[in-house]
């Protein structure tokens, strides 16, 4: 299976950029990070170390020897393979535990973690964990700060929570990485509009809370902030803020008439 194949999403969901696992034929893919967005390839080649990510948390506490690396990391990419086959078998859930055992097996600081975090972030936007999958996709992209995946995964985990503004950012992303991302150039038309509905919903509830601090500030004062009225210029949209000083008989008034 061609490793850019797109799932596409059911009826009765949102569209939403959704892959499969990275490295699922190992033998097609390309052996080291950022060469093509994976990290993936023959075991021998896995256990690269890669001293550009220097701020990596290496948690073992005894330095290993290359064989004891190479080793590590072959066994972590057997755990790999294993939930490769489960999730092609529409088995996530084991298959995120075997990705599971992939990360805590390998050392950290190798660059292939990244694909251990990406394919068991795709585990759990299959099992609708959504802010688990934006973890994992986070964590992919801090060992690749270029892994188009990653950013494309996250795009819809962040999507199917309604964080549009970051979704775009991460649509946004990916297309920077890769132009011709179909399903990124989708969701590049469909996002704004519902980032703008965001916003508005934000800017709605920004208004409430203050709305409520004000009153709360203005009551001794036998105020309220009904008895300021804002007007938005229609030429600069700038807004004035205008004193009314009986804004309850004011607001009666106009009932009446």
């Amino acid at each position: 299976m061609d490793e850019n194949t797109v799932n596409a999403p059911s009826a009765d969901s949102t569209p939403v950029i959704e892959e499969l696992p990275a490295d699922e034929v190992p033998e097609e893919e390309s052996p080291q990070v950022g060469e093509d967005g994976d990290a993936t390839g023959a075991e021998e080649n896995a256990s690269t170390l890669t001293n550009d990510f220097d701020d990596l948390a290496i948690v073992e506490e005894v330095e290993l020897s290359e064989e004891e690396r190479a080793e590590l990391v072959k066994q972590a990419n057997a755990y790999k393979r294993k939930g490769n086959d489960l999730y092609l078998a529409n088995n996530p859930t084991a298959a995120e535990e075997q990705y599971t055992l992939a990360i805590d097996t390998c050392p950290k600081d190798e660059a292939i973690m990244a694909v251990y975090f990406n394919n068991r972030a795709a585990c759990q936007l299959k099992l609708e964990q959504y802010e688990a999958c934006v973890e994992d996709s986070s964590e992919a992209i801090r060992i690749d700060q270029e892994y188009v995946k990653a950013y494309a995964r996250r795009a819809t985990a962040h999507e199917r929570l309604e964080h549009y503004e970051k979704a775009m950012e991460d649509v946004t992303k990916t297309l920077e990485l890769d132009p011709s991302h179909v399903e990124a150039r989708k969701a590049s038309l469909r996002l704004p509009p519902l980032v703008e509905q965001e916003r508005e919903k934000m800017k709605e509830e920004m208004f409430g809370k203050l709305r409520e601090l004000g009153d709360m500030c203005l009551k001794p004062f036998g105020l309220s902030t009904n008895n300021f009225q804002m007007q938005q210029d229609p030429s600069s949209g700038s807004y004035s803020l205008n004193f009314v000083q009986n804004a309850s008989a004011a607001s009666s008034g106009a009932t009446q008439s």
